[in-house]
């Protein structure tokens, strides 16, 4: 985990596609699950901000999220096979 939170500085033109109240809206929650000790991905980092601009909707959202979790999920599970 970085020491300050530098997902602006890594993505920059990721979160230059946002105005100040979209910003605000996307690094809260990222932020806080920071905080907590989780590194976003680029990806990620991009799915929250497409999904703040309504290029994903919010089931769109959940589901690509979901599928992740899954696919770790089972990917995890064969790594504990061998």
């Amino acid at each position: 985990m970085a020491e300050y939170f530098d997902l602006p500085d890594r993505y920059p033109e990721l979160f230059a596609q946002l105005n100040e109240e979209q910003y605000q809206n996307v690094v809260e929650p990222l932020i806080s699950s920071w905080l907590e000790g989780y590194d976003f991905s680029r990806k990620e980092v991009a799915r929250f901000i497409d999904h703040e601009l309504g290029r994903i909707s919010d089931d769109e959202f959940r589901k690509q999220i979901l599928e992740e979790a899954l696919a770790l999920q089972e990917a995890l599970a064969r790594q504990e096979e061998k």
